[in-house]
C-alpha cells in the first residue's frame, strides 16, 4: 500500500457522484505497488465484492467507470 495513492483515492481522485467507484479505487490504491511511473494494482472482483461487502456486477461497472474516465487502465 502507498499512502499516496490511497490519499488520492479518497480525497483528490476527480470523482463526482461516484461513492462505489471512489471505494473500488481506494481498495485498489490499498493494494498497489509503486512502479516506475505508476502505482501498479491488480483487483479479483469477486473478491473485492466480498471484501467490500458490494455485488461484483457493482464492483465491475465501478472498474469500468474508472477506466473511461482515465484513473485506470487495463
Amino acid at each position: 500500500m502507498t499512502c499516496m495513492a490511497s490519499n488520492w483515492a479518497l480525497w483528490k481522485a476527480p470523482l463526482s457522484n461516484a461513492p462505489t467507484a471512489r471505494l473500488v479505487l481506494l481498495a485498489l490504491s490499498e493494494r498497489a505497488h509503486d512502479g516506475e511511473h505508476n502505482a501498479i494494482s491488480w483487483i479479483n472482483a469477486k473478491e473485492t465484492a466480498r471484501q467490500l461487502q458490494l455485488r461484483e456486477e457493482s464492483v465491475n461497472k465501478a472498474l469500468k467507470r474508472l477506466e473511461r474516465h482515465g484513473l485506470i487502465e487495463k
